[in-house]
């Protein structure tokens, strides 16, 4: 009797485990059927900033994108190293020699949430530095006029 009760208990196993399997395999199959292709590639808003930079930058200028603050000023005070290192901007200009010429944070904060702004109080004086806003879609000429004039050559 007992044998016949393991016996029953493996099948009923084996029948739950292929049941789950079969679903399985039927979930992947939904997937791949209802994923529809893209022609495009879609990009988000900073993405697309990226491109138009690109294109400002041209021959002239090098384009280096996600570089730490620290890299590009030596707080004085200590607490602010590691917050230095921590800060990311999201794009910086420099000419073909590795001098800094613009620095470019894209904007997603509310200019009255900022309390202390102390990213532009430590670029103060020391790069030039502009905020952009998101935007759907960027007016190429409209950011080329922002910022060709932090974009000169010495």
């Amino acid at each position: 009797m007992k044998f016949i009760i393991v016996i029953a208990a493996f099948f009923i196993l084996l029948f739950v485990v292929k049941i789950r399997q079969n679903r399985a395999e039927k979930n992947k199959l939904d997937l791949s059927q209802s994923s529809k292709k893209l022609t495009h590639i879609q990009l988000n808003p900073k993405q697309k900033l990226h491109l138009i930079l690109q294109k400002i930058a041209a021959n002239s200028f090098d384009l280096h994108c996600r570089v730490p603050l620290s890299n590009l000023i030596l707080p004085a005070q200590k607490h602010l190293v590691r917050k230095a290192n921590e800060k990311i901007m999201d794009f910086v200009f420099t000419d073909k020699q590795g001098k800094t010429t613009l620095v470019i944070e894209f904007d997603v904060t509310d200019p009255n949430e900022r309390k202390n702004d102390w990213v532009l109080n430590c670029l103060k004086g020391n790069h030039a530095f502009i905020r952009i806003k998101p935007q759907k879609e960027y007016d190429l000429e409209q950011i080329e006029q922002a910022i060709k004039p932090f974009l000169v050559t010495d």
